[in-house]
């Protein structure tokens, strides 16, 4: 008896069954949407029961087991709540065993599009501790993401990182409610897998390869009534399966099929297992058989029956399936700010209280062996105890921190499509809680670390520590904080004296500081001397001026602020391009679109097989006026701010809409920073936008955890579009983009701290799509900065912003810009995002840590993206460290990363450092990579873009 009719007998499948219905029952368990999680979980919304009432029937139908009913599970959170203080109820939960499998097990069912790839990597990593310490060890393979607005094209880095086999999916451009549309050309995603199989291999740009299911038919293929009884007619609808729009059904890959029956807080019908062994007793001579079991159970019949076939699933390379949905990744900004604020706060906490943990101790018991110290002396709170003891609370703080920003992952969370009264009552509050304790812990820490440095200040001088939050070794600028009658008259690090400084108002200062090592502090001293005001000017504002254009200037950009509009005027890279202007149609032009779309959808989207897309469409002002003002013009920085109101006609009249604009250059960098500040009128959306000098075919932008290269797609008939509505696609982006002209040179690049929404405005082509009429440049590229779109846009839910907000984004000039594969734009936005940070070190410090230290250094493609304690493990360090370079015949480059002496000497056993490969759900993997150590080197050969490092004493 072969693998397949081994564990087909065992679920009591016949052999003769010639087609096989694997049915899962489940529930689908928004963290929140409609009402808040609370509320759901008590009470229940939209006309849904409470979900604690849905799990008390799942428990009380399988405790039944006659015959056997089985149940999944994929939000944690849900579950977590179940159980909470019930002993009773959790030991009923734990006897059923396999008749209850998790699907995923994150704390909620995450985003995989706009989400922190860390943030979505910790969602899973949370919810699978949880069902380890409350149910034991479960093999949990597949990821269950099937409410999500598209999906990510490199998704499969992600699986992959995080030791899963694969992911079940629903939403893909062409799908409609004939799936997939008749309108869809065979371009569309729903097309392709129309004409081949919902069951593939899916594989990301770097050889990461994952089994894919489609759910061609949604989450809710299955379902009927709200937990009403099960009808044999029911059942005949899933054994027969809808017929696709254009004609044909679709196709499975062996004689087994899957229905989901997951819809929103669905009840499980009580009498799903004796329906269905009533409907195989009359439909066995058929051949037809069907089976309630998980979709873990599928996959796993799918697969042992192609093996006994010599079969594989077909595999796609260049698997794009977004859009979708892209309204969601702009709606609601503070929701993404705060999100990737928390996330980056979190991320830049952890390697400090590592050091306060492993590396203190270790420092300290090192000197207390060669007698530079005593055992309490430097540690005044209670010996070389004292560290590990902070550390151990900022470890608890750190895991309640992430705890409460993982609900933020949320399909309706970050993508901000909750209608108003969960948005205000709930998720902006909820973030701003995880927002102050991720800045709580990261303040303490540095705080703590700065402590435990033993620093030399000579006489009259004060003692900083600064922190580098990222894994390069810099020079840049820090801000740092005097008393007011203070003047700052030198400053050095222990290497170099006379660095530059700059006074930035009557308390703040920038000092530059040199090679800041990578990922780890140096102290800066600094000499003061009181203030005197008749030799201590403090920084003068310039009066405003309007229409006067102003110059900003360093050695490596120049840029020229139109007075009038408050616009770039030109753009000079004086690197590589000093006589041409980059941006000679202007820069950062704010547009205001008229659109229509709501909450999820932009308005000139198509969002169903007979739609046609809504209005999206330029505002043209009746009148605009502005006023400049230089704020800063240092030898460090120099910052200008735009005030322009804008005569809008909205409505019958005219709307004045005032928006603040912020312009700032550092010298050394090759980056134009900005920051624009308003609020969007109610039905616009408003875009930065930014006229280059040469036409755009693609954007190369960084995704969740690596990085892609797109033109613009349409993916359904023109005439399916609004002729009024400008059509773009917006690229759901991470960290950074950049522009690539038709001859594929890179003709500007962008940064942005959390504004995913990038698109080719106009372009005069899309792929998919006919070519719009002659004469539509494409030289433009916008930025949706914010919207305010309170239509349903035919969606689920709808909501307005009329918040101000404060977007951060910036331009990288060519002297600046390399390939993704190079790592060279994934370095210069962890460096736009990740800001040197300054902490006053005590008179008295407490410790024996070095002046200096780098935790860990990497070179080239290679970029180290957190560092911290285990989870699971907290006397480990673990790295996360991605190549980003292109595989060379499937391989990828060699990962080689160096260890900081403190963090290699934490990690040794009298011998080489302990090091090995896990997943990112800090698990073992079935077939690590080698991993080779050569003193403080640690290299290997990846088998995935993501790794994770493992340090084990």
């Amino acid at each position: 008896m072969n693998s397949e009719q081994t564990l087909a007998q065992s679920l009591g499948i016949p052999e003769e069954a010639t087609q096989v219905v694997v049915c899962e029952m489940a529930g689908h368990f928004d963290w929140d949407w409609q009402v808040p999680f609370l509320n759901y979980y008590q009470t229940g919304g939209g006309n849904h029961p409470p979900v604690q009432n849905s799990l008390e029937s799942a428990l009380n139908y399988m405790q039944d087991n006659s015959p056997a009913y089985r149940y999944s599970i994929c939000e944690m959170s849900y579950l977590e709540k179940f159980v909470s203080g019930d002993s009773s109820r959790l030991a009923q939960l734990k006897a059923q065993g396999d008749q209850l499998s998790f699907s995923g097990a994150g704390i909620t069912s995450a985003e995989n599009l706009v989400t922190h790839g860390e943030a979505f990597i910790r969602n899973y990593l949370l919810g699978r501790r949880f069902v380890e310490q409350t149910f034991g060890p479960r093999k949990i393979q597949h990821l269950w993401i099937p409410d999500d607005f598209g999906s990510d094209s490199q998704l499969p880095i992600a699986v992959k990182a995080m030791g899963y086999d694969g992911a079940a999916f629903w939403r893909i451009p062409g799908d409609g409610a004939k799936i997939p549309s008749k309108d869809a050309n065979e371009l569309a995603p729903a097309s392709l897998l129309h004409k081949q199989s919902v069951d593939f291999t899916w594989t990301a740009r770097d050889g990461s390869a994952m089994t894919a299911h489609w759910l061609y038919a949604g989450y809710c293929q299955g379902n009927s009534k709200d937990g009403a009884p099960v009808t044999q007619s029911t059942l005949n609808g899933y054994a027969n399966g809808p017929t696709a729009g254009k004609g044909r059904p679709f196709e499975f890959p062996t004689r087994y099929q899957f229905v989901p029956i997951d819809c929103d807080f669905e009840a499980p019908y009580p009498n799903l297992s004796s329906a269905i062994q009533t409907w195989n007793e009359k439909n066995r001579a058929s051949g037809k058989w069907m089976l309630q079991a998980s979709y873990q159970t599928y996959v796993a019949l799918r697969d042992e029956a192609l093996k006994r076939n010599g079969q594989r699933l077909t595999e796609h390379k260049r698997f794009v399936p977004n859009p979708y949905w892209t309204g969601c990744y702009a709606s609601h900004p503070g929701l993404k700010q705060g999100h990737f604020s928390a996330t980056r706060a979190l991320l830049a906490a952890e390697p400090l209280v590592l050091i306060l943990g492993k590396l203190q101790a270790t420092v300290g018991r090192e000197a207390l062996t060669n007698g530079q110290t005593s055992d309490t002396a430097p540690y005044a709170q209670g010996g070389l105890g004292f560290w590990e003891g902070v550390a151990s609370t900022l470890r608890r703080r750190l895991d309640e921190a992430w705890r409460l920003l993982t609900c933020s992952t949320h399909h309706d969370f970050v993508p901000g499509t909750a209608p108003d009264p969960v948005y205000r009552s709930e998720q902006r509050p909820q973030l701003a809680i995880a927002q102050a304790a991720a800045r709580e812990v990261l303040d303490s820490s540095l705080r703590s670390v700065a402590q435990a440095i033993a620093t030399r200040p000579q006489e009259g001088e004060q003692a900083f520590c600064v922190y580098n939050p990222v894994a390069l070794q810099r020079s840049a600028p820090v801000e740092l904080e005097l008393a007011p009658w203070l003047t700052l008259t030198a400053a050095r690090t222990s290497s170099q004296s006379g660095l530059a400084f700059q006074r930035v108002d009557a308390t703040h200062w920038l000092v530059q500081v040199p090679d800041a090592p990578s990922l780890g502090y140096t102290s800066l001293y600094v000499t003061t001397a009181p203030f005197e005001p008749s030799k201590d000017l403090l920084p003068d504002l310039s009066p405003w001026t309007t229409g006067q254009d102003v110059v900003l200037s360093t050695r490596q950009v120049r840029v020229t602020l139109n007075g009038e509009t408050g616009d770039i005027k030109s753009l000079h890279d004086l690197g590589t391009r000093p006589t041409t202007n980059l941006l000679p149609n202007a820069g950062n032009q704010l547009v205001f679109y008229n659109d229509q779309g709501g909450l999820y959808v932009f308005g000139m989207e198509a969002y169903g097989a007979d739609s046609i897309g809504l209005t999206f469409a330029p505002l043209e002002p009746t009148s605009t006026s502005t006023r400049l003002q230089v704020l800063e013009q240092g030898a460090l920085r120099q910052r200008v701010r735009a005030i322009t109101t804008y005569a809008l006609p909205l409505g019958s009249g005219s709307t004045a809409v005032t928006v603040v604009r912020e312009y700032e250059l550092l010298e050394g960098e090759p980056v134009l920073r900005m920051r624009t500040i308003g609020a969007a009128p109610s039905f616009t959306s408003v875009m930065a936008r930014f006229g280059l000098g040469e036409a755009i075919q693609s954007l190369e932008h960084g995704t969740a955890l690596y990085w892609d290269d797109n033109r613009p797609r349409l993916y359904f008939k023109a005439s399916k579009y609004n002729p009024a509505s400008t059509q773009m696609t917006f690229e759901a982006t991470h960290g950074f983009v950049q522009a690539r002209g038709h001859d594929g040179g890179r003709a500007l690049g962008f940064l942005h701290a959390a504004t995913p929404a990038w698109a080719i405005e106009n372009p005069a082509s899309m792929l998919g799509g006919d070519a719009q009429p002659a004469g539509n440049d494409s030289t433009h590229v916008v930025a949706c900065l914010m919207r305010n779109t309170p239509a349903t846009g035919g969606n689920g839910a709808s909501g307005s912003d009329a918040a101000s907000h404060c977007v951060e984004y910036a331009v990288v000039v060519p002297s600046g810009l390399t390939a993704p594969s190079t790592g060279g734009p994934q370095r210069n936005a962890a460096l736009y995002n990740g800001p040197l940070i300054a902490q006053a070190v005590p008179v008295d410090p407490a410790g024996t840590s070095p002046e200096s230290l780098s935790l860990v250094s990497t070179e080239g493609s290679i970029l180290v993206t957190a560092v911290k304690p285990g989870t699971n493990a907290p006397e480990q360090a673990v790295l996360r460290v991605l190549q980003l370079g292109a595989p060379d015949n499937g391989t990828l480059p060699q990962v080689q990363v160096t260890l900081g002496s403190e963090l290699a000497s934490a990690y040794q056993q009298g011998g080489p450092v302990v090091a090995g490969l896990q997943s990112a759900l800090e698990k073992e993997l079935d077939t690590p990579p080698t991993v080779t150590v050569d003193g403080a080197t640690v290299s290997w050969t990846p088998d995935c873009a993501v790794s994770t490092l493992v340090l084990s004493t």
